[in-house]
């Protein structure tokens, strides 16, 4: 692993910030040091000195590849600065983009990361191994040119012997071809078959050395590499097309959601993949994948319906069950083929609280759900003073009773009637929730003032077509109760008697308009 400074630059967009953070823990958690700009330079300071700084300081780049970072000027100088300075480069490709033509110019020779955005914990840990070997073939680079044309070794100038200068001299006469040490080229050899793209000096011989590698596939040794040949590394990704019948599922990698099929082109580096499918609705299915470098895969499944069965009960029992919005008929019942996941179970009979539940069913399983309903009732005690007989919405409760009647009812909104042989009838409205414990009284033997008055004034005043002796206009004490009123005048008539149901706080005033009679 790495010594702990900071040795490699992290090249990026800053709209990547998620997956450069991921990126930049992973490789310090592996005592890698990073450089980041979002974390590294201070506050006002000047953006170009504090790249420039950077970039000195470390000994790798790490360019994260994304949509957003191809199209950043801020990343395209980082990577010219870089390039300038001949520093290696290690690509991280965080979506499915291609360089454009300035990238590419600086991205000759580099290593090649796939990832997803973010990237899983495979991803990076497949970047640490090989930031690992590029900085370690870094350290084992005996001569390496700096900007100013010094050659160095293990990081610190030294002017060259005289031998040295000698051999430069003669390399520059062209006797040993362009005398600069190229960037180094990094990786293992079963992933970099076919990747050099070779050059030839003037006498046609290859002017790309290949480093000689152990038995392990780490680089022994690096070595200069003359002229002005561009290696090119191979593809070491291929491509998997993932489908199910029906479509719609859930694709899962190694256990990491990477999308539902159709997935269609997916990228990822060669290997064996465990690929799981999952639909509700169906059996969750397997395959194993084999991903070739440079090829594609197609995997193609069908998934088969997960079944259950459901049986309904409930206390009380005959109550009606509605299931996922459709009525199924009332409890017992039984349900047959249902798919897994979750089901609607809804439970309802008058009288009663309505029960609705949740289920989660699993398939392979039969379920047994049981509803218990709580009833749902209020209570109304009737009295009448001093006595009568009681309906309920104009059903009989009581016949001439003086004794307070109870009953329990279900929530809801009632007509209650108290009926005298002599005072008549008094009607109450009464509402009913659940839980309620209400008190109706019917007291005859109360008396209220109404206010009758006439246009002409100077009628008489009849209550239930009885004479009250008295005139308009003129308050007249009344029991309550329904109560028909009426005034008659001579010459005069009016359209009729009107009905008034007499109670505290209602039917205090009554007029009527008379008309002369022809």
């Amino acid at each position: 692993m790495g010594d702990g400074k900071k040795s490699v630059f992290i090249s990026h967009s800053s709209e990547d910030e998620r997956a450069v953070m991921l990126v930049c823990q992973a490789l310090e958690r592996n005592d890698i040091g990073c450089w980041v700009s979002s974390r590294d330079i201070p506050p006002k300071a000047d953006w170009a000195v504090e790249i420039t700084r950077g970039l000195e300081e470390t000994k790798l780049v790490v360019l994260v590849l994304s949509e957003n970072s191809v199209k950043s000027n801020e990343v395209l100088k980082e990577l010219t600065l870089a390039s300038q300075m001949k520093m290696p480069h290690v690509i991280f490709r965080i979506d499915k983009v291609k360089p454009n033509r300035g990238f590419m110019f600086h991205l000759s020779i580099e290593q090649w990361v796939p990832a997803a955005n973010p990237p899983n914990d495979r991803q990076l840990q497949t970047l640490v191994g090989v930031v690992d070997r590029c900085l370690l073939d870094l350290k084992r680079t005996w001569w390496r040119p700096d900007p100013d044309g010094f050659w160095y070794r293990g990081g610190r100038k030294r002017t060259l012997p005289l031998l040295g200068l000698a051999i430069a001299a003669i390399a520059a006469l062209g006797i040993f071809g362009v005398p600069y040490l190229r960037d180094l080229v990094i990786g293992d050899p079963a992933d970099v078959t076919a990747r050099r793209q070779m050059t030839q000096d003037a006498s046609g011989a290859d002017s790309l050395a290949a480093a000689e590698r152990d038995t392990a596939g780490t680089p022994s040794d690096v070595t200069a590499i003359t002229g002005q040949s561009s290696p090119i590394l191979a593809d070491t990704r291929g491509t998997v097309t993932l489908t199910t019948h029906p479509s719609g599922a859930s694709v899962y990698l190694d256990g990491d959601h990477v999308g539902a099929t159709p997935l269609r082109d997916h990228e990822l580096e060669a290997g064996s993949y465990t690929a799981s499918f999952r639909l509700a609705g169906y059996r969750s299915e397997t395959r194993d994948v084999e991903v070739r470098a440079g090829g594609g895969s197609v995997v193609d499944v069908t998934l088969s319906r997960a079944l259950t069965a459901l049986e309904v009960t409930s206390i009380p029992s005959s109550a009606e069950v509605v299931l996922d919005g459709s009525r199924l008929g009332t409890t017992p019942c039984t349900f047959d083929r249902l798919t897994g996941g979750d089901h609607v179970v809804v439970v309802s009979k008058d009288g009663y609280a309505t029960r609705r539940d949740t289920l989660a069913l699993r398939v392979d399983r039969p379920y047994l759900h049981e509803a218990r309903l709580e009833r749902l009732v209020g209570h109304l005690t009737v009295t009448i003073v001093p006595s009568g007989s009681i309906a309920i919405n104009g059903d009989p409760k009581a016949e001439d009773s003086n004794a307070p009647y109870t009953t329990a009812l279900r929530p809801g909104t009632y007509e209650v009637e108290a009926r005298h042989v002599i005072y008549g009838v008094w009607r109450k409205t009464v509402e009913i929730a659940n839980g309620d414990e209400k008190n109706l009284v019917f007291d005859f033997t109360q008396e209220f003032d109404l206010t009758v008055t006439s246009n002409p004034s100077n009628a008489t005043i009849y209550v239930n077509d009885r004479f009250r002796g008295c005139y308009t206009p003129y308050m007249i004490s009344v029991r309550p109760g329904l109560r028909r009123i009426d005034v008659r005048l001579a010459g005069y008539h009016t359209l009729g008697a009107r009905e008034l149901m007499v109670e505290e706080g209602v039917g205090t005033f009554i007029h009527f308009d008379m008309q002369r009679t022809p």
